[in-house]
């Protein structure tokens, strides 16, 4: 339940949140929740819980007596192939987040890590993010029926355990959109046309931005006309000739 946000925890745990200015270890965020109550019983309602992903995290360390950030490097960055992925603060090299005041001042991102780290702490790019999706897809990470646990609820809702689910034209979409401190992302999964799509911003609050990107993207890799602008299907080798970063504006 707490992947699939209905876990019933409060979106943000008083101790460790996105805007905790210090950086408590998992276990003091976890036990902050103790100080919260219920939004009600687990699996009754959807509430995106931050703090339930955390909770998940503790759990793990608890379990396995490791840190989650070694944890993950081990069971999943290092499996697929993700070199430029890590969960912590944010690497030296990185491009940093672009973070405004209200009057247009701008201000450097928070030094991490967080005391969320599961849940707000992932580094990495944009290839790493598309490795990630890869490897749900054909089932080098979770197995054959991956994809289909991802998405078993347990209801019609289209949330799922870490990803949320809309039917379209091109068959079923699993996607999920985040958004820290100067730093937001999307990754989509088309399953049945074997179709990854990773949108990366390095500025906050920037979820239409990545989801118009994505869109106009799974649209010319799909073939379908944008105005005038590639009218054909990429295809593979092209689509992996154009890959590179991108300067948009500030963006």
């Amino acid at each position: 339940r707490l992947l699939c946000h209905r876990g019933g925890v409060v979106r943000a745990s008083p101790v460790g949140s996105l805007y905790d200015p210090d950086s408590p270890p998992l276990t003091a965020t976890a036990a902050s929740l103790g100080r919260t109550t219920l939004l009600g019983a687990p699996g009754d309602q959807f509430v995106y819980s931050n703090a339930g992903y955390a909770l998940v995290g503790a759990l793990l360390e608890r379990a396995t007596g490791e840190a989650f950030a070694e944890l993950a490097s081990r069971e999943v960055f290092e499996p697929v192939g993700m070199p430029q992925s890590c969960f912590g603060s944010r690497p030296a090299g990185s491009v940093p987040g672009r973070i405004w005041t209200y009057d247009g001042r701008p201000i450097g991102e928070p030094a991490g890590p967080s005391g969320s780290s599961p849940a707000l702490d992932l580094h990495g790019s944009a290839a790493d993010l598309a490795r990630f999706g890869a490897a749900l897809l054909d089932g080098s990470l979770l197995g054959a029926d991956g994809l289909a646990r991802l998405q078993d609820a347990g209801d019609a809702s289209g949330v799922g355990l870490g990803c949320f689910r809309r039917d379209t034209i091109d068959g079923p979409v699993l996607f999920h959109r985040g958004t820290v401190h100067g730093c937001s992302a999307v990754l989509q999964l088309l399953p049945r046309e074997g179709l990854v799509v990773a949108v990366m911003a390095n500025v906050g609050n920037a979820g239409a931005l990545v989801d118009s990107v994505a869109a106009r993207t799974t649209d010319l890799a799909l073939g379908r006309p944008i105005g005038r602008t590639f009218p054909v299907a990429l295809g593979r080798a092209r689509a992996l000739a154009l890959a590179g970063s991108y300067l948009c504006g500030d963006y």
